[in-house]
């Protein structure tokens, strides 16, 4: 559970509850200094910064649908899809029954 989670919004097809998020990711390198206006921005919810080896600063948009059915947790996700969140919850809702 992440302490201050990305904005969602939420669907519901056939009593199964959707939530989709667009969160921005910047992968930096290990060494990075993050900015206050970054803190703040993590703080926010705006911003995930992931140390995770990269030689440059790159910034992905990263959008997923999860839902939860039968116990079994379900996430559609992709970095720079440029899909909205109605588009992907056609698409999850092809696989809820």
């Amino acid at each position: 559970e992440m302490e201050n989670p990305v904005p969602a919004t939420t669907a519901e097809v056939n009593g199964v509850t959707l939530t989709y998020r667009d969160a921005h990711y910047r992968f930096v390198p290990d060494d990075y200094e993050k900015s206050d206006e970054e803190k703040q921005q993590e703080k926010n919810g705006e911003l995930v910064i992931s140390y995770y080896g990269s030689d440059e600063v790159e910034d992905k948009m990263f959008q997923s649908v999860l839902w939860e059915q039968d116990g079994v947790t379900y996430l559609i996700s992709g970095f720079d899809t440029g899909l909205d969140a109605q588009t992907m919850f056609d698409m999850a809702a092809e696989l809820v029954k």
